[in-house]
């Protein structure tokens, strides 16, 4: 089990680096349907109960790797972001951009997990019918 987890975390950090370095930001938007499918499906392959918190388990292992992954490179990441970083000098200046991409970050995690883990007990379903 342990060792899924592992995977999640490795899936995290890959989709944040290809989030800061390969695709622009204006198309990160459509990534976020198909990691919330995928994750739904391969939690439902591996476990038969409780399958809403699996999927919403490894979904917030992924968005917390995908949030350490931005904020160990966040100049990076604001260099493919700059939309976003104008957001945060908006928001507040006097705070550290890291503080406010981790402020915003569990929002992020808590909508992945939620929607994953619906798709894990959808897909679940679908499997059974086959």
């Amino acid at each position: 089990m342990l060792k899924r987890y592992l995977y999640a975390s490795v899936a995290g950090i890959s989709i944040g680096l290809v989030t800061i370095y390969v695709l622009p930001a204006e198309f990160e938007l459509f990534l976020w349907p198909v990691l919330i499918v995928v994750i739904g499906y391969f939690a439902a392959r591996t476990a038969d109960q409780g399958l809403f918190w699996l999927g919403f388990r490894y979904a917030i292992v992924v968005g917390i790797s995908i949030s350490f992954t931005h904020l160990i490179l966040t100049n990076d990441y604001f260099l493919s972001h700059p939309e976003e970083k104008q957001h945060i000098e908006d928001y507040n200046r006097s705070l550290a951009p890291q503080l406010v991409l981790l402020m915003w970050a569990p929002v992020y995690w808590l909508i992945l997990g939620a929607l994953s883990g619906l798709l894990t007990v959808l897909w679940s379903k679908v499997n059974k019918a086959d």
